[in-house]
């Protein structure tokens, strides 16, 4: 599966990133408008970056890991989506900025950070890396007009 971005989507993505780097990881923060981000956690961090470009994907890293395909790691690219899970609970996400570095939105840093792909791979304690991952169903925002003969 393909996300299919272009070009410009991709530096938009990424200029995105970049700009919520350092800012406060607040677990639990419920954002609503990705142009004006106070504090985020690492799920909505994830969902974000997906809004601002116009798509939608499930709220909270659990969804979001269901809500998605597995990927190799050689095949991981500009937005998809890295986990942990302790046990088998998923309990953190992180999202792909290249094939080398991914941004998150860090409880134990207390802030959005920039990671490199082989680190986060290692684990945190008893969080363990659970696999890339790149979202299933995107639904694009753009309102379509309602076909003639459909009742709403």
């Amino acid at each position: 599966m393909n996300l299919n971005l272009t070009n410009e989507q991709r530096k938009t993505a990424k200029a995105f990133l970049v700009s919520q780097v350092g800012k406060p990881y607040k677990f639990g923060a419920e954002v609503k408008d990705p142009d004006n981000i106070v504090e985020i956690d690492c799920s909505e961090l994830a969902e974000m970056v997906y809004k601002y470009l116009g798509f939608i994907i499930p709220d909270g890293a659990c969804n979001q890991f269901a809500f998605s395909i597995g990927i190799l790691e050689y095949k991981a690219d500009t937005l998809d989506l890295a986990f942990y899970k302790k046990g088998q609970a998923i309990t953190h996400i992180a999202i792909c900025y290249d094939e080398n570095i991914l941004v998150e939105a860090s409880g134990s840093k207390g802030k959005v950070v920039i990671t490199p792909i082989k680190e986060f791979m290692k684990g945190r304690g008893e969080n363990k890396f659970a696999g890339f991952r790149r979202p299933a169903c995107i639904y694009n925002m753009e309102l379509k007009p309602i076909p003639d003969g459909i009742k709403t």
